[in-house]
């Protein structure tokens, strides 16, 4: 099974275990939390779901630089989750096979909305977490990393994804 088709199994997996984890949010479900200004999105979200599309060695060194990832937001409407947008701000930590942070990636309000994209799953935030910009090597042991992602809400909320996502670093 190649890790595209693994990867998007496990995507609607965990889009399947968001609907059924819902609950009514502040507004009874009605999907017009927050006076209207989120019903055309479904609401706040208070779900993030991260998924591992592809690892890159994008310099050619023979190991693994680069991340890329989706993150799909889900919020508390009625019915089968739909992945919405929101404001707010992307932080995702990637952790050494031992639990230590490797790498960490803080992606502000302005970039989160640079990095909107929309995929076979519907609206997703599109991100390239290039291990070198969080001041690491590439040049590490292979090994198997878990990817921690959490969205800060711009009310404050803070979201952490239910579980990680393994990724393979080091050589390729």
């Amino acid at each position: 099974m190649t890790s595209t088709v693994r990867n998007t199994l496990t995507l609607l997996a965990l889009v399947g275990l968001a609907a059924a984890c819902q609950s009514p949010g502040p507004s009874g479900g009605s999907g017009r939390a927050n006076g209207g200004r989120h019903a055309a999105t479904g609401g706040l979200p208070d779900r993030v779901v991260p998924a591992v599309f592809q690892t890159v060695d994008s310099d050619a060194n023979g190991y693994i630089d680069t991340i890329v990832v989706g993150a799909y937001l889900f919020g508390s409407q009625a019915g089968a989750p739909v992945p919405i947008w929101a404001d707010g701000e992307f932080e995702f930590i990637l952790l050494r096979q031992n639990g230590e942070p490797m790498a960490a990636w803080t992606f502000l309000r302005n970039q989160v909305v640079a990095r909107r994209d929309t995929d076979t799953f519907g609206r997703t935030h599109s991100f390239r977490l290039d291990i070198r910009e969080s001041g690491e090597s590439d040049r590490q042991p292979a090994q198997r990393a878990e990817l921690i992602a959490r969205f800060i809400r711009a009310d404050g909320a803070e979201i952490v994804a239910a579980g990680t996502v393994g990724v393979s670093i080091g050589p390729p």
